[in-house]
């Protein structure tokens, strides 16, 4: 006879969503204490370039459009990854570097 409402143990639920019992805890326990089991945001780091040094390496891209991603972190003064520079770049709206060289940014 197949269990009734609230008859589930937390074993068997997970098996139904097809999840570990461990994450089914982890849910159970988020929901207790944040009232919520919504993901949280990903990532560790606040992004290197934000506000005022965003709008920098935007006019410096403008400017310099034949610079390589290694020339802007030094022009701008930063300590970080290529890849964090190439993050921002791809957030100011530009595509990788064309044929000649240069970034070219969508509209």
């Amino acid at each position: 006879m197949p269990p009734t409402d609230g008859d589930y143990t937390q074993k068997e639920i997970a098996k139904i969503f097809k999840i570990s019992s461990r994450t089914f805890q982890r849910w159970i326990k988020q929901y207790q204490e944040q009232g919520s089991t919504e993901p949280g945001r990903r990532g560790h780091h606040v992004p290197v370039y934000e506000g005022e040094d965003l709008q920098c390496l935007d006019r410096l891209i403008d400017r310099n459009p034949d610079a390589t991603l290694e020339e802007f972190r030094a022009r701008t003064g930063k300590s970080c990854s290529l890849m964090a520079v190439q993050r921002a770049v791809v957030r100011l709206g530009y595509s990788l570097k064309n044929a000649v060289g240069q970034r070219t940014k969508s509209s």
